[in-house]
């Protein structure tokens, strides 16, 4: 974990560094939010016992964020994301479920390929929380638990004006201990403050 957290300052310490060199013009802060799926990856076995049964992996999902675009391919973004209940069903009709949300810092780079139209990849780290099932005749049950774990991802992105564009984008999350990968398509609306 103490690799991650250093990996993930290094980054943000060579995007701000990037940062002094960009040109003024380009630099600007940001808001957005994201809806869309989010695709965990449990097994059935991972919370009903003898894994007889099903589970339900996708759910709408939602995220917002902020971040500072140094110039015009380099930014860095902080975001929350909610990322729904897996909801598991034994054979014989009971359901358990639990919600996952995650806080996530990404460095981002982005080409425009004209005035409208461009494309994004991301990468950084993520702080992924899961909270308790029950434990009881049905299921085995699990605990409240909190990785730290890699992120990466790309999306296109089209902008109505000079402040205000939308983004079509998927991130995936890597696997860490019981917690397993996790896969996020969203269509988002992002509002950049400033003239430029």
């Amino acid at each position: 974990m103490l690799k991650k957290i250093l990996l993930g300052s290094i980054v943000a310490i060579g995007l701000g560094s990037i940062a002094n060199e960009a040109c003024a013009d380009a630099s600007a802060p940001y808001i957005g939010g994201q809806l869309g799926i989010a695709s965990h990856n449990y097994k059935t076995g991972d919370l009903v016992k003898n894994g007889n049964g099903s589970v339900d992996n996708n759910f709408l999902a939602g995220r917002i964020y902020g971040g500072y675009d140094f110039d015009e391919h380099l930014g860095l973004q902080l975001g929350y994301t909610y990322f729904g209940k897996p909801n598991f069903k034994s054979t014989s009709g009971s359901e358990e479920s639990f919600s996952q949300y995650g806080l996530d810092l990404s460095g981002l780079f982005s080409i425009n390929f004209n005035p409208s139209l461009g494309a994004f990849i991301k990468g950084g780290l993520v702080w992924i929380h899961r909270g308790s099932a029950a434990n009881n005749a049905t299921f085995n049950g699990l605990n409240s638990n909190s990785k730290l774990s890699f992120l990466g991802g790309l999306g296109l992105t089209y902008a109505f004006t000079n402040n205000l564009s939308t983004d079509l984008s998927w991130t995936h999350i890597l696997s860490c201990g019981d917690l397993p990968k996790t896969d996020f398509f969203a269509l988002g609306l992002k509002y950049r403050f400033g003239d430029n």
